[in-house]
C-alpha cells in the first residue's frame, strides 16, 4: 500500500519529471541530431503510467505529474520567446498542455483491458489534438511532434504523401514499439524477437523511401529570379523607432546593393513598413509610401516587389464590442490594424492580410473569453491585429505564374500552404519578423517548419526575415543558401517553378479526416464494449 507522499511513488515522480525535462531541453536546442531524442520522448510517460497500471482508479497524482511534465516541456520549447512576455508564454503553454491531458487519461483507462486499444487511442488521439491546434485561434501548431524530424530532411521525404501529422504518427508509433520491445519484460524470447523485427521495419521503411526520393531533379527551365532581403533591424531599438523615410531608404539601399535589375520578385520581411496608411488608399494612387516603392520598382526594372507592412481601417462599430479596436489620436477614431503582405507590380498592388495571428502577441484570441488580457498584457510591438474579410490567397507575379505568401506564424499551418499550392502557386514565399528574440533557436525552428512545408507540397520556398534566418529552400527541404542574424543583404536565386501537386497537397484534408475518424471509432468502441471510464480519485491501492 502507498499514499501520495510515500517515498516509492514520490521517487518515481521525481525521476519522471527530471527525465522529461531533460528530453524536452535536448529537443529544444534544435541540434542536427536532436531528432533522435523524439523517438524516446514518450517512453518516460509510458513508464510512469506503469506505476499506476494496476490501480482501480486513475490517480490525481498521475495526471498532475503528466500535466507538469507537458507544461514544463512546452515552456522549455518556447523559451526563445521569453522577451515577448512570460504572461503570454505561461498561459499558452498551460492551455496547450491541458488539451493533451485527456489523451493520457484515456490511455491509462483503456490500456488496462486492451493494450492495443490503449496504444491506438494514444497514437491517434495525440495527432487529432495536434490537428485541432491548426484550427484554434489559440493553437500552437509549431509544437507538433513531426517538426522535430526536419533537422534531417533526407529521412522525411515521405512527408509529401502524409505530411507532418504523418511524422507525428511515426514518432509516437516508434516510441510505443520501443517501449514494448525494450522496456516491457517478457520470458518469451520469440515475442522479443518479433517486436524487434516490427520496430526495425517501422523505422527503416520510411527512411528508405525518403532516401530513394531525396535526389533533386528540378527543371532547369521556367525559373524565376528572386531576391530575398535580410534586413537585420532590431525590433526594440531600431525598426519601430526610426522614421518611415529612414527605414524605406535603408531597405532600398539594401536592394540596390544586390543589383536587382530585371529581377522577377524582390522580397522584404514581415512588418518591413510599420505604417502604410489606410487600406483604402493603397490602390488609390494617393499613398505616398506605396507610390515611392512603385517608382523605385519601375526605375530598377523589378517586376514584382513583395513587402510586409501594417495597414489600417476605421472601425465603425461600438469599440466596446471589439477589444482589437484601438483609438487613434491622428484620425480621432477607433481603428483596426492589419498585418499584411503587398505585391506591387505593373497592374496593381495585391493585398493579403495575415489570417493566422500569434495568440496574445498579435491578437486576443476569443476576446469575449480573454477580455482581461487587454489590460493585463500588452504586445511588445504595440499591435492588436485583426483579420480582414476581404483577402487574396495568392499573388500573380505574371500572367501565368502565382506565388503564395505565408506571413511568419502562418508557415506552421499546413492547410494554408496546401490551399495556396492548390490555387496555383509555383513556389511559396515566407516573410518573417524575427527580431524579437536573442537566440537563434526560434529562427531555426521556423526554418525547419518551412522545410516541412516545402517537402509536403513539393515547392521551393523563399524566406525573407528581419533578423532571424533568410534562406532559399528546395522542394526537397534542402537549404540552398541563407543569411542570418547580423548579415544584412540580399540573396539572389533562380527559383524553379513547379506545377505538379504532391499526394499530400491533393489529399491532405482526406488524410487528416481519416485520422480523426479512426480515433473516434476506437474511442466509441472502447466506451461501448470494453472499459467504463474510471472515476478520478486519489489511489490508495498497491502497485
Amino acid at each position: 500500500m502507498y499514499r501520495v507522499f510515500d517515498v516509492d511513488i514520490r521517487s518515481k515522480t521525481i525521476i519522471f519529471l527530471s527525465c522529461t525535462t531533460l528530453l524536452y531541453y535536448l529537443i529544444s536546442t534544435q541540434s542536427k541530431w536532436g531528432f533522435i531524442i523524439c523517438f524516446v520522448l514518450f517512453i518516460p510517460f509510458f513508464l510512469y503510467e506503469r506505476a499506476f497500471k494496476y490501480s482501480n482508479t486513475v490517480s490525481k497524482l498521475y495526471l498532475a505529474a503528466v500535466f507538469i511534465a507537458l507544461f514544463v516541456g512546452n515552456l522549455i520549447s518556447m523559451t526563445w520567446m521569453y522577451k515577448l512576455g512570460w504572461v503570454n508564454l505561461i498561459y499558452i503553454s498551460m492551455f496547450y498542455s491541458l488539451t493533451f491531458l485527456p489523451i493520457f487519461y484515456l490511455y491509462h483507462s483503456f490500456s488496462k483491458k486492451s493494450v492495443f486499444l490503449g496504444c491506438a487511442i494514444f497514437l491517434l488521439g495525440w495527432v487529432s489534438i495536434e490537428l485541432l491546434h491548426t484550427y484554434l485561434e489559440i493553437g500552437l501548431p509549431i509544437l507538433s511532434v513531426g517538426y522535430n524530424l526536419a533537422t534531417l530532411e533526407s529521412i522525411i521525404q515521405w512527408y509529401q504523401y502524409i505530411g507532418v501529422m504523418g511524422g507525428s504518427l511515426w514518432i509516437i508509433l516508434i516510441n510505443i514499439l520501443l517501449f514494448h520491445t525494450l522496456i516491457e519484460y517478457s520470458d518469451n524470447k520469440s515475442v522479443i524477437i518479433k517486436n524487434t523485427i516490427k520496430t526495425f521495419f517501422a523505422i527503416v521503411l520510411p527512411v528508405a523511401i525518403s532516401i530513394l526520393n531525396f535526389e533533386e531533379n528540378e527543371p532547369i527551365l521556367n525559373n524565376k529570379s528572386v531576391l530575398s532581403i535580410h534586413t537585420n533591424l532590431d525590433c526594440y531599438h531600431q525598426k519601430y523607432d526610426i522614421s518611415l523615410d529612414s527605414i524605406q531608404n535603408y531597405y532600398l539601399n539594401l536592394i540596390r546593393r544586390s543589383n536587382p535589375a530585371n529581377v522577377d520578385l524582390v522580397l522584404l520581411p514581415e512588418n518591413a513598413f510599420p505604417s502604410l496608411g489606410w487600406m483604402s488608399s493603397i490602390n488609390s494612387g494617393k499613398n505616398q509610401e506605396i507610390d515611392r516603392l512603385n517608382n523605385f520598382r519601375i526605375s530598377h526594372q523589378i517586376k514584382n516587389l513583395l513587402v510586409g507592412g501594417v495597414g489600417y481601417s476605421v472601425y465603425k462599430g461600438n469599440p466596446d464590442d471589439n477589444l482589437l479596436a484601438t483609438y487613434s489620436k491622428n484620425s480621432n477614431s477607433h481603428i483596426l490594424r492589419y498585418n499584411m503582405a503587398l505585391n506591387i507590380n505593373d497592374s496593381r498592388c495585391q493585398i493579403r492580410t495575415k489570417e493566422k495571428l500569434v495568440p496574445f502577441e498579435e491578437t486576443i484570441p476569443y476576446p469575449q473569453l480573454h477580455w482581461f488580457f487587454k489590460k493585463l498584457y500588452k504586445s511588445k510591438g504595440g499591435f492588436n491585429f485583426s483579420r480582414r474579410k476581404i483577402n487574396e490567397l495568392v499573388f500573380e507575379i505574371d500572367k501565368s505564374e502565382k506565388v503564395g505568401t505565408l506571413i511568419c506564424f502562418e508557415s506552421a499551418f499546413g492547410q494554408l500552404a496546401r490551399s495556396m499550392v492548390r490555387e496555383g502557386s509555383g513556389f511559396l514565399a515566407v516573410i518573417l519578423n524575427e527580431g524579437w528574440y536573442d537566440t537563434i533557436s526560434g529562427a531555426i525552428m521556423f526554418e525547419n517548419i518551412s522545410k516541412v512545408r516545402a517537402i509536403e507540397n513539393q515547392r521551393w520556398i523563399v524566406r525573407s526575415s528581419n533578423r532571424g534566418i533568410s534562406s532559399i529552400i528546395s522542394s526537397k527541404g534542402k537549404v540552398k543558401t541563407r543569411k542570418q542574424k547580423s548579415d544584412a543583404g540580399g540573396i539572389l536565386f533562380d527559383v524553379p517553378i513547379l506545377n505538379q501537386l504532391s499526394f499530400y497537397t491533393r489529399f491532405g484534408l482526406v488524410w487528416h479526416g481519416i485520422i480523426v475518424m479512426v480515433f473516434l471509432f476506437f474511442l466509441v468502441y472502447g466506451f461501448c464494449k470494453l472499459v467504463p471510464i474510471l472515476p478520478l480519485q486519489d489511489d490508495d491501492t498497491s502497485v
